[in-house]
Parts: C-alpha cells; structure tokens; sequence
C-alpha cells in the first residue's frame, strides 16, 4: 500500500486506495474521489510508449464517473485551484514511479498561475527527489499562449530546463501562433494544436503543408508532437508529416495502467504498413492521372524525331 500523499491544503482530504493491479493513490475533495490516468505517447522511430500524459479523472460520491472540469470548477470557486493543480501533480508522481518500470517520460500540464509561482520548481523538485525521479524524466507542458510577452516567463522556464526538465510548447499552431514563440521558448518538444489536423484531416491542401511545417520545427531543433489522434486517417496524416511522436485515442485511451510494450509495437507496425500502401496507392493514382499526358509527350517527341530522320 502507498503511503498519503504528503501535501495536504485546506479543503482536501487525502488518502491511498488499493486498485485492480495493486497500490494506487486517490485524494477525496468536495465529495469526489479524483484519480490519475496516464495516456501513452508514441515514438514513431521506437515503436513504443516514450512517455505517458497525466490527467485527472474523477467519481462521485455514488461511485459515477464525474467530469474532471467539475473539480476544477468547484475548486475555483472555493479559492483551491493552485492547490488542486499542486495535488494533481503530487499523485501523478506517486502513481507514474508505483507503475513505471522503463525510462517513460512523464507529461505534466502546466497551469499558467502554477508556472509563475516562483515555489513552483522547488517543490516538484523535492517531490521527484522524495520518490527517486530524476527531473529528465518529467515533460513540463506550457502552453502556446501563457505568458504573454512577459520576460518574466522566459527565465522561469529557463529555470526550470536548467534545472534538467524536459520542455514542452504546447498548442502550436492555433489563433496567433507564432515560429517567434518557439525562438523565445526554446522547447524541447513542440505539440501542435488539434486544429491544425482537424483542417488537415478536412482539406488536401493543408495536409500537404503539414509535413513542411514539421520540417521547419525540426530544423529549429524541436522534436514534434501530434496529438488527438482518433481515427486511421488522423494517424497516417500524422506519420506521413513526420512527427516524431503520436498520442490519442487510436493509440490508447488513458488509463491506470501502462500499454504492454508488444502491444504498441505491433500497433505502430500495423500503422506503418498502412502509411506504405496509403503511400503506394497515392502514386498509382498519380501515375494513372499522367499517363495521358506522358503518352501525349512521348508521342510528341517520337514524330520530332521521326522528322528529323525524314530531313
């Protein structure tokens, strides 16, 4: 059994539950029982799990399965949300180290006001540091648009890479994107924003410009990430752009438990042969388009020639 979380602020109380598979961490706030689930991140190159992204999941009192946002909502209300995002952290750490036995990465969203809160380093620090975690192992997410202009923001997240987190930007490629924010941020990794494989998914055009998109981050010296993979379709648009890792719920829905290591290579196997075919088929149609064209040519050049044997 785990032992209680050590952060305790007012309005929460915690305690440890045991789940199917063994030990697993819960906290009790405002009569929901909120829990951690982890959703895989692919690596196209490795054919596995790289990492997993934490989120809250939350019951009622009935044991119903509650929106997560109706914790938050309650805790904004109460005054609670720094601590509630502070907790959040506390038991994705305890429940990553209780299942993970690799060298995943683990992706922690960050909440702008938690971010600016100059404690905030130190005390994931000494949270990773009581469980054993080195900080290369966390992927701190920052959003595309938090911050602002504010200097203040660049040296914070300067500090925490210098103090070995992985960085994250979020979001890239939404409403007032811009390759500047990357310049200034200089993430390690870069998400780009559901909306841009949605307009993929919908228009051929800007699934063709996907792939330029991702080449420009990866001379930036970012790796890539395309979430919100639902479908087939979302997943080859994705493989064929060139990102480095891909994470939604064609891969695997979030849970407590880790994806089998043989599942997940089968499944990027499964999907690479789909992208070859995919690939193939497009360059039989496009041969088959031509055709008329290059016979149209050919026999174009063959009575020049023909011409000029004749002169």
């Amino acid at each position: 059994m785990t032992s209680m979380i050590d952060i305790d602020p007012p309005g929460f109380q915690s305690r440890p539950i045991a789940g199917e598979e063994g030990a697993r961490r819960t906290v009790l706030y405002g009569g929901y029982t909120v829990f951690s689930v982890f959703q895989p991140v692919f690596s196209v190159a490795h054919r596995r799990a790289i990492g997993y992204h934490a989120s809250l999941r939350a019951h009622d009192e009935q044991g119903q399965q509650a929106p997560s946002q109706e914790v938050f909502t309650q805790a904004a209300r109460r005054g609670d949300l720094l601590e509630l995002g502070r907790l959040a952290e506390s038991l994705h750490l305890g429940n990553f180290n209780a299942f993970d036995s690799h060298d995943e990465w683990l992706f922690l969203s960050l909440h702008p006001a938690a971010l600016m809160d100059t404690s905030y380093g130190d005390a994931l620090l000494a949270g990773l540091k009581a469980l054993g975690l080195q900080p290369q192992r966390v992927v701190l997410e920052v959003s595309e648009q938090a911050g602002g202009e504010n200097s203040r923001f660049a040296e914070i997240i300067d500090g925490l890479r210098k103090a070995g987190f992985v960085i994250a930007l979020d979001g890239f490629g939404a409403k007032h994107s811009n390759i500047d924010r990357v310049w200034q941020v200089r993430p390690d990794i870069v998400t780009l924003d559901r909306s841009l494989l949605a307009q993929a998914s919908r228009h051929a055009h800007i699934e063709r410009v996907l792939p330029g998109l991702v080449s420009m981050l990866h001379e930036s010296g970012q790796l890539v990430l395309v979430g919100g993979l639902s479908t087939e379709r979302d997943a080859l648009i994705a493989l064929e752009s060139n990102a480095d890792f891909v994470q939604g719920a064609y891969f695997a829905r979030p849970d407590v438990e880790p994806v089998p290591p043989a599942k997940a290579a089968q499944l990027m196997d499964d999907l690479s042969a789909r992208l070859r075919e995919r690939v193939a088929a497009r360059e039989r149609s496009q041969s088959a388009r031509l055709a008329p064209y290059v016979s149209a040519i050919e026999a174009a050049a063959k009575q020049l020639a023909e011409g000029a044997t004749m002169s």
